[in-house]
């Protein structure tokens, strides 16, 4: 499968993370001084933690998806099953899927109105992306065994910006995207809007297996003719920063809606003609932040709403032609029977992280993420009003997974070490409908614990090496356990996953600018000595 893409993008504003300051210095009058510090990204990569950070300044001007950015970065695969829209796995150092956690600014994916992926988030709505490979900070409040991809959209919201992109290509495929934000600096208010729009036909060549005439089987190149896929969305978020009370306070809130058409089973034997999924998802999120010489707290707490429909009454039997060859007795492409049905997931979530520092270089921190996930729906074709619709099996489950760590860092900065441990918790509240309209409770407790280490030694200026482990485990996702209403069924005995991950490595580290006048040294000692 070959393709091309061309993108345009306009932006407009603050230029990047230069910072200035005015000071008053004796008998000279006011100076304008370059403060040159360390970026949110050059403090995670200096880190003990196993990350990686990949800054996407070139890829916001270029027409690239997240998938194919991912993709060139050591240790990560990204295999994607077709166009835009289609399922894409991920393999981190080897683990795939759902054993790697996906977040946005530090909440899952699927709770931020993504529930399309990773691959098909507009890249021009994220700023950088943290790649944690098998060492999850306890942060993240997530449960895991190959790592954690967070996709960082919240830096720099205090500078006012719009940005404006457009991206067409191969197989009818169009993407754009918009963000504009503004703030009051007088009060520190800040506002973003962010948008975006997708359509793709996904109409490629593929080669598939037809009978002749005669019945002999040959391989035939055909067009698809039934993907087609289109997603909407837009993100509103406004604060508070900056204030004596709190760093941060804001208030986020999201919309997507995305429809896709199935072309084919998963072994690509059986061609559909009309079967396609419906999502939409709508929520909204409370952040607060503050941070402070010796302690910090972040309280993030939201709603997520997620319908998904399954439309699948085709009376046609479809050749890869895209031709009507025959019609069935009874309606439905993917099960002998027809399928009109809707399932309407509600998820509840907070995420607590603290710390506490009582000596310099010494913290402490602890961490608390409870989920609650609890799934309804109706099969609109059930016509009976005395049976029990299948789709209202009660389904919840409540994950909960918490965390304590120390950090130290010795030896002027040359030793960092982080040393963690975990616990977690999971409730599953469910009935099984069996033949008869017969519904079993499937209920269980999990209990799990883990533990872990991350390790940073500089051995010469320019020069450091880092290790870390982990004794993880992952606890099984909503989608796992109540299926996804599409292609994925339910299975209400799946266990947890546990694994020993292990890393090591060198990193080379830029030299410390020594250029600067005195002024400068000094202006950005009293700027850190403040913060």
């Amino acid at each position: 499968m070959h393709g091309c893409l061309a993108a345009l993008s306009l932006a407009l504003g603050a230029p990047g993370p230069t910072s200035t300051a005015t000071v008053s210095l004796p008998a000279q009058g006011p100076e304008v001084i370059t403060v040159h510090g360390a970026s949110a990204r050059q403090n995670r990569e200096l880190s003990a933690e196993a990350v990686t950070v990949v800054g996407l300044e070139d890829a916001r001007s270029r027409a690239a998806d997240l998938g194919e950015i991912l993709a060139r970065t050591q240790g990560v695969a990204v295999r994607r099953s077709g166009g835009l829209g289609a399922d894409t796995s991920f393999a981190l150092n080897g683990l795939t899927n759902e054993r790697i956690r996906f977040f946005v600014d530090g909440i899952p994916l699927e709770l931020m109105g993504y529930p399309m992926g990773l691959a098909n988030v507009p890249v021009h709505l994220v700023r950088r992306v943290d790649i944690y490979r098998g060492v999850v900070p306890i942060r993240y409040g997530a449960d895991a065994l190959g790592g954690a991809i967070d996709l960082v959209t919240d830096d720099g919201y205090l500078e006012p910006s719009t940005e404006l992109s457009y991206q067409v290509g191969s197989w009818g495929t169009h993407r754009g995207a918009a963000t504009t934000g503004f703030a009051i600096d007088e009060v520190g208010f800040v506002a973003r809007l962010e948008g975006f729009a997708d359509l793709a036909r996904n109409n490629y060549d593929i080669d598939v297996e037809i009978a002749d005439a005669r019945g002999r089987i040959n391989e035939v190149e055909v067009e698809r003719f039934h993907d087609d896929y289109q997603a909407l969305g837009g993100t509103l978020t406004l604060g508070l920063v900056e204030q004596e009370w709190a760093d941060k306070l804001l208030v986020r809130a999201f919309v997507t809606d995305n429809e896709r058409d199935l072309q084919h089973n998963v072994v690509m034997t059986v061609p559909y003609g009309e079967v396609r999924s419906h999502d939409f998802a709508a929520g909204g999120m409370l952040r607060y932040a503050i941070e402070r010489s010796t302690w910090s707290l972040r309280l993030d707490g939201g709603y997520t709403y997620q319908a998904t429909e399954l439309f699948d009454l085709s009376t046609c039997i479809y050749d890869w032609n895209g031709r009507c060859t025959a019609q069935r007795r009874v309606p439905g492409e993917i099960d002998p029977r027809p399928r009109d049905q809707i399932q309407k997931d509600h998820t509840l979530f907070i995420r607590a992280a603290a710390s506490w520092t009582p000596l310099p270089n010494h913290t402490f921190s602890l961490s608390l993420a409870p989920t609650l996930a609890s799934r309804s729906g109706n099969d609109r074709l059930l016509s009976d009003p005395k049976v029990r619709d299948p789709q209202s099996a009660q389904r919840e489950l409540l994950t909960t997974v918490a965390g304590i760590d120390y950090d130290a860092r010795l030896w002027d900065g040359r030793l960092s070490s982080i040393t963690f441990a975990k616990a977690y918790y999971q409730t599953a509240r469910s009935e099984e409908p069996l033949p008869g309209n017969v519904f079993v409770e499937r209920d269980r407790d999990t209990e799990r614990f883990g533990l872990g280490t991350s390790l940073r030694f500089e051995i010469l200026p320019g020069l450091a090496t880092k290790a870390s482990y982990e004794w993880a485990a992952r606890l099984p996702r909503a989608e796992e356990v109540f299926g996804n209403a599409v292609l994925v069924g339910p299975n209400l005995e799946l266990r947890p996953e546990e694994s020993h991950n292990v890393n090591l490595g060198a990193q080379v580290l830029l030299v410390p600018d020594e250029s600067e006048t005195p002024q400068e040294r000094e202006l950005v000692a009293v700027v850190d000595e403040v913060r």
